[in-house]
């Protein structure tokens, strides 16, 4: 990777009306974001999030030039998004990846590192590295029609990050993967973040944003309502937590109850968090989780668009 010394991506003031006409032929118009900004720090994880429709899919496109906003501008590592060099060290993933059924997961991946600049031979090993972590390396010379859904969904992962790019835009990355593959790709991301890699990620499984993400953008109706980590949004809703430790000693306290050997768990609310690890310690427990109850970043995100939705 590079260091550009530049923000990595930069919106401002970005909308999108798309032209549509209905079954008589009558036009109408479909505001798909309105007034966007939004720039990403170097070396974060950020989480673009919405219901359907909200605009996600439509600003990532705008993003890598697949479409023309209709006002303002976006910039990548301090270039237009319509300069085609401004997609230099960039890898995308997009919702619906369409790479060359005809060709080999070798030759594909190989080519999108050629096209980031390395050269024939270390395209080559780059592209087996990708496809051993995707666990393709058995069928790297096989053509892509021939992949199931997932496996073609981490062929275009790898191809995703060929040649080593800066920034990685991805899609709705995590679609027809199973739960080992799934936690393995948000892994393979994080890893990617913590290189010194930039990545933009939209996805619906708010699960896994929660644990990749630094910074969350949530997205309705086509305006970002919302720039936030996840602990700030949850913690926004979040009335008790759960508390899970290990000790002998009864805590004698009825918001606790018995697991098992010497495993204990409770839930107190936030005014007796504190209080209650303190008296835990002293009691000599260990202690092994606290996290917020209920549904997490789902929930806390399912709880703001309710009251964006009755503004």
């Amino acid at each position: 990777m590079t260091d550009r010394g530049e923000v990595p991506f930069q919106a401002q003031g970005i909308s999108k009306v798309f032209k549509e006409r209905n079954w008589r032929g009558r036009t109408h118009t479909v505001q798909a974001v309105s007034g966007l900004d939004l720039a990403l720090e170097p070396g974060e994880a950020f989480g673009l999030i919405g219901p359907n429709g909200a605009g996600k899919s439509t600003t990532i496109k705008m993003l890598m030039g697949l479409v023309r906003p209709s006002a303002g501008t976006m910039r990548l590592n301090g270039c237009p998004v319509e300069d085609h060099r401004a997609r230099q060290g960039v890898g995308f993933l997009s919702e619906h990846p369409a790479l060359y059924p005809q060709l080999t997961a070798l030759e594909v991946v190989s080519g999108a590192a050629r096209i980031q600049g390395m050269a024939r031979g270390e395209a080559q090993g780059e592209a087996e590295r990708l496809l051993g972590e995707m666990g393709l390396a058995g069928v790297a010379r096989t053509p892509l029609r021939k992949f199931s859904k997932g496996m073609q969904q981490r062929a275009a992962i790898a191809h995703a990050l060929a040649g080593r790019p800066d920034l990685l835009v991805v899609d709705e990355p995590l679609t027809g993967l199973d739960p080992i593959w799934r936690t393995r790709v948000v892994e393979r991301l994080m890893a990617f973040r913590d290189e010194g890699g930039t990545v933009l990620l939209s996805s619906h499984i708010l699960a896994d944003v929660e644990r990749l993400a630094d910074r969350i953008g949530i997205l309705h109706q086509g305006q970002l309502h919302a720039v936030t980590t996840p602990a700030s949004l949850i913690g926004r809703y979040v009335q008790t937590y759960v508390i899970r430790t290990q000790g002998r000693q009864d805590p004698a306290d009825e918001s606790f109850w018995k697991e098992g050997s010497d495993q204990w768990s409770g839930e107190v609310s936030e005014e007796a968090l504190w209080p209650s690890l303190d008296r835990l310690r002293e009691l000599g427990h260990q202690i092994v989780e606290v996290r917020p109850a209920g549904a997490g970043l789902e929930g806390a995100v399912m709880r703001f668009l309710e009251e964006a939705g009755a503004k």
